[in-house]
């Protein structure tokens, strides 16, 4: 295990909003409880006790945006950049801003208050403009992509602990299988759901858990609006 507590951190993970941060989140507090990871979140209180450090040091930012006052600096650190299909974030960013997002700020009460008398595709069509992903990582400079190490969203969901150990050795931590096994379990969809994977509930913030539903909502028009405006989002993350 590496501990190099003379740096500002040992990993840093960028994420954006609707890319399963929540459940980024869980997995965090769990390596937390296990004192395997200290982690900072940006903007956030800390995971588990301020100033305590123990196991590696994880910086997490659940909104990357580029900024060259960040107190992540991705040449200098090992940075995994974890991201979903932007089309099942742009999916689900339209439900939660709909239903069941709590922490609403302006852009998303005003957003709720307009979609409510819209169909689904008129609602989705109203978000192409102000989706979060792209707008975040439309601010990263091209040397700044090539400096991360990209993990999917997918890759958890199919194959958990070979997918979190190779991200957690990516800060130097070797995470045990039975460390990886308990934390799936506790962190599981139906666990905290109480719902199998795929069974939808649009009020709930763990709406599907599932990869792939954009299909259930791409319309020829909402297909169309999307990719003029975000078709460079998935070739820049190998979607599409």
């Amino acid at each position: 295990m590496k501990m190099n507590h003379n740096a500002a951190h040992d990993l840093a993970i960028l994420s954006h909003h609707k890319c399963a941060t929540n459940w980024l989140r869980g997995i965090c507090r769990e390596l937390t409880k296990r004192k395997l990871a200290s982690v900072d979140i940006l903007s956030e209180p800390p995971i588990g006790t301020p100033g305590a450090i123990h196991g590696i040091h994880i910086v997490l930012d659940v909104n990357a945006v580029y900024s060259p006052k960040s107190r992540i600096d991705t040449a200098a650190q090992p940075t995994v950049h974890f991201v979903r299909d932007p089309r099942d974030a742009f999916v689900s960013n339209y439900w939660s801003w709909l239903i069941s997002h709590q922490n609403n700020n302006k852009m998303i009460l005003d957003f709720r208050e307009k979609a409510a008398d819209l169909t689904v595709d008129e609602g989705l069509l109203l978000l192409v403009e102000t989706f979060p992903m792209a707008k975040q990582l439309r601010t990263w400079p091209n040397e700044m992509w090539a400096q991360v190490k990209t993990v999917k969203y997918e890759d958890m969901l199919s194959d958990f602990e070979a997918t979190l150990k190779d991200m957690m050795a990516s800060g130097g931590l070797s995470l045990s299988d039975k460390d990886a096994a308990e934390i799936r379990k506790i962190t599981d969809f139906k666990r905290i759901t109480g719902r199998t994977a795929g069974q939808e509930d649009v009020e709930h913030h763990f709406r599907k858990g599932v990869a792939g539903d954009w299909e259930n909502y791409f319309t020829a028009p909402v297909k169309k609006v999307f990719f003029e405006k975000h078709g460079w989002l998935g070739e820049k993350l190998g979607y599409w």
